[in-house]
């Protein structure tokens, strides 16, 4: 194992080193060369700027929201770092953990202690991101080099501690392979796609497989990963571990029947930086305009070489849109792209900057570790998730530079605090936006969960705040906690207002408990959450309260997407394409798309009044409809 380790740390320096040639820093921060301590090993790459935050850098979701406090160490020449390494399912601490981070020129690394506890002193001052978390039976923190979103800032005498980094077991989970008649095919290969990419990047986990006599095997991945299955005989198949794979522990991947193969084309180019220059190592990604590729989370995608070019293969033929990224510049993009074309030019631009503090609302003093989420403003109930990034910053300082042009919202939420809310800047070319943001102390939630036959505990079920900031935010999960053996939890940080709960658990459904209220500051409970178990053979699903209709934000209004047979929407006569233009009179725009969601959620058996305008005729009509038990 240990050498499986060195290896790796080997390769980030040879990845580091590669990249480091390649990509272009901003100013330098106070470079002072320390000595580090005998219990980290520095090693040499090359000498590179320090940079803050930048857009472009991959979006990968932070390990949990992080957790960290300041402290004073005088004796520390570029300060320290100290925190522990836990389990994301059970809390306890990770011993033998190799946890990594990446500096301006090379890598600090240290193995934790029995307890997960680790100790690391920064061999110069300036920012230093966490290059990756290892262990033994766990799934691998460990993105691209240099595109990690989580940063410490090392200065003098100035020491973070509590730190608190999680990483989630490697579960290991059954693959079935079906033919399209639901028959299981021997020997078919089995692929994950995305094995190499985000947190696994450069700790990429194993990726081919073969089916055996029972067309069944095992493998390992993270949720949202993609697999595909072929076979001579058949179409390729394809599907994503997504929650009810995680709670069934089972992926079935049907293939399809075989038809004669498309014509495949490619798209090639060369991406240049603001000033003109070939820029290498730029990443480019290609989505189909007519199909729904992303669906999958996945787009086609290669990066450019020494000379700033690129080629996209394997393409359908049709159109694409074409974009190009690299940190701390801002992403060039170019619409209905035809495949086959081979000399497409993509230029970037400078962008503009935003920075500021982040603050203790009740005492001014600095909140060390935070999240900064940054969405596109696409009207006033969607946004498109773009980036975020966590800081760990004695001061509370945080920066995140090459944001393209545009109307973005940014909120900010650290450990135990509610998210911030959001505010709503402009970027334009080459500026500079300050905001500064003060946290208020959220709710605190406790209680139990237990089996909703057994009435016993249950230990272990993870139980979460839902995420308050968007549906689709990048930060999903703003609170987390697992049971104790008793089935008793505390959650931290939850906003003021209505909310949700969630509880989920191997060989239950999961739980969404809504009609919650929080107030900032204040204790929540005894909550009690009742799951119940999977039938022999049954796919865990999800329970909650509500009207039985999914709801997708479209402009200033809520699209019925789907109906659930039996539920209060469609009791009430609300059909698929109806728009929600209020809820109780208030307009969904103010309510933002996660408020109207918590509004319309509600305890079984009462009912909401709602605005609807109808797809048929377009009139629009007041009705009311029902909360009942549902079953997704």
């Amino acid at each position: 194992m240990l050498q499986k380790r060195t290896a790796l740390v080997l390769a980030l320096c040879a990845t580091g080193l590669l990249l480091l040639l390649l990509w272009k820093g901003l100013s330098p921060r106070n470079p002072v060369s320390t000595t580090p301590q005998p219990t980290t090993s520095t090693r040499s790459v090359r000498q590179e700027r320090a940079n803050p935050t930048r857009w472009g850098e991959e979006a990968t979701a932070p390990i949990q929201l992080n957790r960290g406090a300041a402290g004073e160490d005088a004796s520390a020449r570029a300060g320290s770092f100290q925190g522990r390494i836990v389990s994301a399912a059970s809390n306890q601490g990770i011993a033998n953990a190799e946890i990594t981070f990446q500096f301006a020129r090379g890598v600090l690394s240290a193995m934790s202690g029995k307890d997960g506890a680790f100790h690391l002193e920064p061999a110069e001052v300036g920012t230093y991101r966490l290059g990756s978390v290892i262990a033994d039976g766990f799934l691998p923190f460990a993105p691209e080099w240099g595109r990690s979103p989580i940063t410490l800032q090392a200065r003098p005498g100035e020491k973070i501690q509590d730190v608190v980094l999680y990483l989630l077991p490697a579960v290991e989970y059954l693959g079935v392979v079906v033919d399209p008649e639901g028959k299981r095919v021997p020997g078919a290969r089995a692929t994950l796609l995305n094995s190499g990419e985000g947190e696994t990047a450069l700790a990429p986990l194993p990726d081919n497989f073969t089916a055996d006599e029972r067309g069944e095997f095992h493998f390992r991945a993270p949720r949202g990963a993609l697999l595909e299955a072929t076979h001579p005989d058949f179409g390729p198949g394809r599907a994503a571990v997504n929650q009810s794979v995680q709670a069934s522990r089972r992926l079935e991947l049907s293939l399809t029947v075989k038809r004669e193969l498309e014509r495949r084309e490619s798209i090639a180019g060369q991406v240049l930086d603001p000033s003109g220059a070939a820029l290498a190592g730029a990443e480019v990604t290609a989505i189909h305009r007519n199909r729904r590729w992303s669906r999958w989370g996945r787009a086609s995608a290669a990066r450019t070489d020494p000379d700033g070019r690129f080629q996209i293969q394997n393409l359908a033929p049709g159109q694409y849109a074409v974009s190009a990224s690299f940190p701390g510049y801002a992403a060039a993009r170019a619409e209905s792209v035809d495949s086959g074309t081979d000399a497409l030019v993509l230029r970037l631009s400078t962008g503009s900057l935003l920075s500021g503090r982040v603050r203790d609302a009740a005492t001014s003093s600095p909140v060390v570790a935070f999240t900064l989420s940054i969405q596109k403003v696409r009207s006033s109930l969607e946004r498109e998730p773009l980036t975020a990034a966590a800081f760990m910053d004695a001061q509370g300082k945080y920066e995140i530079s090459g944001l393209p042009e545009g109307t973005y919202a940014a909120v900010a939420t650290g450990y135990g605090y509610a998210p911030s809310r959001e505010v709503v800047f402009t970027s334009s070319a080459a500026s500079q936006t300050t905001i500064d943001f003060a946290l208020e102390q959220g709710a605190t939630v406790f209680g139990s969960v237990i089996g909703r036959v057994s009435r016993r505990p249950l230990g272990g079920a993870q139980v979460s705040v839902e995420g308050q900031l968007n549906e689709t935010s990048v930060i999903a999960v703003l609170s987390s906690t697992v049971t104790d053996g008793n089935g008793r939890f505390e959650l931290r940080g939850a906003a003021s207002g209505r909310g949700s709960i969630v509880a989920s658990l191997e060989g239950h459904h999961s739980r969404i408990q809504a009609g919650l209220s929080f107030e900032n500051g204040r204790r929540m409970g005894p909550l009690v959450i009742e799951l119940t178990p999977t039938a022999e053979g049954e796919e865990p699903g999800f329970e909650l309260e509500g009207i039985g209709a999914s709801l997708r934000a479209r402009g200033d209004v809520l699209i019925v997407g789907g109906l659930v047979d039996g539920g209060g929407a469609a009791q009430a006569g609300i059909a698929i394409g109806d728009q929600i233009l209020a809820i109780e009179g208030q307009p969904v725009g103010e309510l933002g798309f996660a408020g109207a969601i918590q509004r319309i959620r509600g305890p079984e058996g009462s009912c909401i009044p709602l605005t609807v305008r109808r797809a048929a005729d377009e009139q629009v009509q007041q009705v009311t409809a029902c909360r009942r038990r549902v079953q997704g």
